[in-house]
């Protein structure tokens, strides 16, 4: 994890405030990117980590908290303007270091920004979560070869409103995982022998068969715990058993936890890092954790839209 302190260079004016960031957010993410002015210590050093492709950056208030309401129990943000600026906050700075916000159109309806927090009918929303992947059963931007197909996201973007009770993102680095599971494991790991089923957040038909989770060019990963799985009559299989446990187990070893503060953004690349979250518990509403997600891909990726939305993705 590097950290980078942005309380003196948050983002200047206040078109933040007036612009929805869901409207034209790659037009308007250079405008912000153009208006936000980072030291040039800062801005090498943040473009440093994002070439390095370093699994967790934490921008340090990059942008000015408020008086919020109270913390919403829905996941879909309000048509209210108090998250504009700390969005938009968002988008200039992926826009300044070479990346667009994106989202997928079989995920949340295709929403931009999508609340973090816990709704009291959703019980998985007030537990921990295991390490994976975002759009786990996307393609990777290597495979991509079809029209109408778009890759999993490069980062994900974390905008932290509120957290009281400091509970952590959990974050295991793939260089971490690697040096702590055996090279059996890291061969079985690359071989295009699993089967990855999508996330429950995604609305979408697909499984991905006799593909691998583990790329060593370059190196990433993707994964689930709940959704990826091979066959259990494979001749491999007690060789791919070993290979899924010792990951398993380098994933939790590996780990280490980011407390993100109100006014931060996290970037988790979403190639190089496995991420997860402590339980936020039951508490909801009031002045309970409050973060927003959006996902980020560079710029120049091959992807694929419906026409006149670019950065809501198919499938």
């Amino acid at each position: 994890m590097i950290e980078f302190d942005l309380s003196n260079f948050r983002l200047d004016g206040d078109k933040q405030n007036e612009i929805d960031p869901r409207e034209d957010p790659h037009i308007n993410g250079p405008l912000f990117a153009d208006s936000h002015f980072l030291s040039e210590e800062l801005t090498l050093g943040i473009e440093s980590a994002i070439q390095s492709r370093e699994p967790v950056i934490v921008l340090k208030e990059a942008f000015e908290t408020k008086k919020y309401p109270l913390t919403p129990t829905e996941f879909q943000t309000s048509d209210e303007k108090y998250w504009w600026s700390a969005a938009n906050t968002a988008n200039g700075l992926a826009s300044k270091f070479g990346l667009k916000l994106c989202s997928y159109y079989s995920e949340n309806d295709g929403e931009l920004f999508v609340n973090l927090v816990t709704n009291p009918s959703n019980k998985k929303s007030q537990s921990s979560m295991r390490g994976h992947t975002d759009a786990v059963a996307h393609h990777m931007p290597q495979e991509i070869k079809f029209l109408n197909e778009s890759p999993s996201p490069d980062y994900v973007m974390l905008i932290v409103l509120r957290n009281p009770n400091k509970v952590p993102t959990v974050v295991a680095s793939l260089s971490d995982i690697l040096e702590n599971i055996s090279i059996s494991a890291m061969d079985q790991l690359a071989l295009p022998q699993f089967i990855i089923h999508p996330q429950a957040t995604f609305n979408i038909d697909r499984i991905l068969h006799n593909v691998p989770i583990l790329f060593l060019q370059p190196l990433s990963i993707r994964y689930s715990h709940g959704k990826v799985s091979y066959d259990l009559e494979g001749a491999n299989i007690d060789k791919v058993k070993r290979a899924i446990s010792e990951l398993n187990e380098a994933i939790i070893t590996s780990s280490s936890e980011v407390f993100g503060n109100p006014g931060d953004i996290i970037l988790v690349n979403n190639r190089t890092a496995i991420h997860g979250r402590k339980t936020p518990g039951p508490d909801s509403a009031g002045d309970s954790r409050w973060l927003m997600r959006t996902y980020a891909i560079f710029e120049g990726q091959r992807t694929s839209h419906k026409e006149g939305v670019p950065y809501k993705l198919k499938p």
